[in-house]
């Protein structure tokens, strides 16, 4: 006991490091409008903005410390959704086709066109191996349809009905999403290498699929029995699970991480609450003062981002890391007045938009131990309490 005693008084004070987070400033594409979508776990952070003039808007994924630009594809403005490990980026991008949009991916300078024939198509998410998802019209012009892209081949996902969606795909080339039943009802769907599964409901009648994680398992949104509620669910090996509410009546989930955490939103009360989940149970995150948060992402550390409301109703970008929910413009430097999107990769860096003098410009927050030399008061406390102990331990030897 006096060991321990002794122990903590040593190491109590010290606080040898702590927690510091840097500010990188990224600047803008030199017009108002700037918005970060997302950072890679190699540190590359993509979005769109406007050009000087604002005159037209492009996509962007930072390479070497600058911005490559996605070029116009044929009318104003190409904008990001997604980028993979690799640097490729996917989007859409309008076209001359009277305001229609295609679906693109990016690769170092090339862009490939990304549709199923419609007028409108945007590419939404990428995995490590280059495979594309998203969403494209058809060429009847009414209805969209999921696809996936891969080897150079556009491949439609249905469930039977007029159309779909996509959500994610993950690195084994599992696409989740959401598609039409012949009777008009929508299923979630998995796709795995040419076989399509429904994934069913937690009895209701709509279902859709949000996230796969590499182990395969699926989160999403799904009626309850009467149709009168829907809640966040996770399905793993064929087993879909609901993970009810916080107390109110509608929940949804937006995230999971790789080892199963799941990060979403729920009504509580009179508001709306982000969540997470630990053990399989729903977690409140609270909020940062108003009533409302949301979960948006969960990295492989647990870590959750999202947006909240403060008591003043004004809204702010959040961290929520080790219990503690922080708003995202109190670890910023640099004089910036507000925080609009935030993205984290698992290595723990903060991606974001950041308002400053009337201009939207892109950030990444990494966190840094910063270590500290003791004052010379703290070492002295140091050196007493070694001198401590040693006279303990030498009196406890002589009984």
């Amino acid at each position: 006991m006096i060991k321990k005693a002794v122990l903590a008084a040593l190491f109590g004070f010290s606080s040898c490091a702590h927690a510091a987070w840097v500010t990188t400033e990224l600047g803008s594409l030199g017009g108002t409008y700037f918005t970060v979508n997302g950072i890679t776990n190699s540190g590359q952070v993509y979005g769109s903005g406007h050009l000087a003039g604002d005159a037209d808007v492009a996509a962007f994924i930072t390479r070497n410390g600058s911005f490559q630009q996605v070029g116009s594809m044929g009318g104003v403005g190409t904008f990001s959704m997604a980028a993979n490990g690799a640097g490729q980026l996917v989007g859409y991008g309008y076209t001359a086709n009277n305001g229609g949009h295609d679906g693109f991916l990016f690769d170092n300078g090339t862009v490939t066109r990304l549709t199923l024939g419609g007028t409108n198509a945007r590419a939404e998410a990428i995995n490590d191996a280059g495979q594309v998802v998203g969403t494209s019209m058809l060429p009847n012009g009414n209805d969209y349809v999921a696809f996936l892209y891969s080897n150079g081949v556009m491949t439609p996902l249905s469930l039977g009905g007029a159309s779909s969606s996509v959500g994610m795909i993950n690195n084994h080339g599992q696409v989740v999403g959401a598609g039409q039943l012949a009777d008009g009802s929508y299923r979630g769907f998995l796709y795995d290498h040419g076989v399509m599964t429904q994934l069913g409901t937690l009895g209701g009648n709509y279902s859709g699929a949000r996230s796969i994680n590499e182990a395969g398992q699926i989160i999403g949104t799904s009626n309850i029995a009467d149709d009168s509620a829907y809640h966040a669910f996770i399905s793993s090996n064929g087993v879909m699970t609901d993970l009810g509410t916080l107390g109110g009546s509608h929940s949804s989930a937006n995230a999971i991480n790789a080892s199963g955490q799941v990060a979403g939103w729920s009504l509580v009360g009179n508001g709306v609450h982000a969540f997470a989940t630990v053990n399989g149970a729903m977690v409140d995150l609270g909020t940062l003062g108003g009533n409302y948060s949301s979960a948006e992402a969960i990295n492989a550390a647990g870590q959750v981002i999202g947006n909240a409301v403060r008591s003043d109703g004004s809204f702010t970008a959040f961290l929520y890391d080790d219990g503690v929910m922080y708003d995202v413009k109190d670890l910023l430097s640099g004089g910036f007045e507000a925080v609009n999107n935030i993205a984290i990769n698992d290595a723990g860096q903060l991606a974001g938009t950041a308002l400053r003098n009337g201009r939207w410009e892109g950030f990444i927050l990494t966190e840094s131990a910063d270590t500290h030399v003791p004052e010379p008061a703290g070492l002295a406390l140091m050196l007493a309490g070694l001198a401590a102990m040693a006279l303990t331990l030498r009196r406890k030897q002589a009984d």
